[in-house]
């Protein structure tokens, strides 16, 4: 391909990803015309993926749907003690507030007992005991990632926790790979030996970090 034809492809790919970035729409013939089979391949893949992750979303485990009716219970309780604190039944009811909250904190320490893997569904870190970070009070109670609450501190959890992404950001990434790997073709050889030793600098960065990970484990 001719090196002016790369510009113009560089310069339109450009284009493209300040739009997907920018939250705008891009055509399928657009994409379709920026990429080759191998990428839209991947695309495909990257797309199966995600909707993997959107069903698993949907279709909580079944621990984890049972701390939620057990914190609902407790929110429920603990909202009509907060109406009625002037009412003769007060102390009855914020007893009752209170064993729900315990409840539903003793549901949330069998279900990590069961699978530590669980914490990340949860929108904060999880410390039990006299020094942690739960309590028998909603604003101390730990939310599902998917709660829509005021307090729920993670409310990107689909996003942090499980890698969740739109359409658009995995045809962003595509795109980015594609100007990557124009952008090198036209680069000069002192160029490539350039991008390839940082590459390379890089690789080595990286196994070094798991290898250290892998150690204090």
């Amino acid at each position: 391909m001719p090196r002016t034809s790369n510009t113009d492809k560089i310069q339109r790919l450009k284009e493209l990803i300040a739009r997907l970035n920018g939250g705008q729409e891009v055509a399928l013939r657009d994409f379709t015309i920026a990429t080759n089979l191998q990428q839209r391949k991947a695309f495909k893949t990257m797309w199966q993926e995600q909707m993997e992750i959107r069903r698993q979303l949907k279709n909580k485990p079944k621990s984890i749907t049972e701390y939620e009716k057990k914190l609902k219970k407790a929110l429920l309780a603990n909202g009509r003690y907060e109406a009625r604190k002037s009412s003769s039944k007060q102390r009855k009811m914020g007893v009752k507030a209170e064993g729900l909250f315990e409840e539903a904190i003793e549901r949330l320490s069998d279900l990590l007992a069961e699978d530590e893997n669980y914490r990340q569904w949860f929108d904060r870190d999880i410390v039990f005991g006299a020094y942690g970070n739960i309590d028998i009070n909603p604003e101390q109670m730990p939310r599902v990632i998917t709660s829509k609450s005021f307090d729920n501190l993670n409310k990107d959890g689909a996003r942090n926790n499980f890698g969740l992404k739109t359409k658009a950001e995995l045809k962003a990434e595509i795109l980015e790979k594609v100007l990557a790997e124009v952008t090198f073709e036209m680069a000069s050889d002192t160029e490539k030996a350039k991008i390839e030793d940082k590459e390379q600098q890089q690789s080595i960065k990286l196994k070094e970090m798991l290898k250290d990970l892998k150690a204090r484990k």
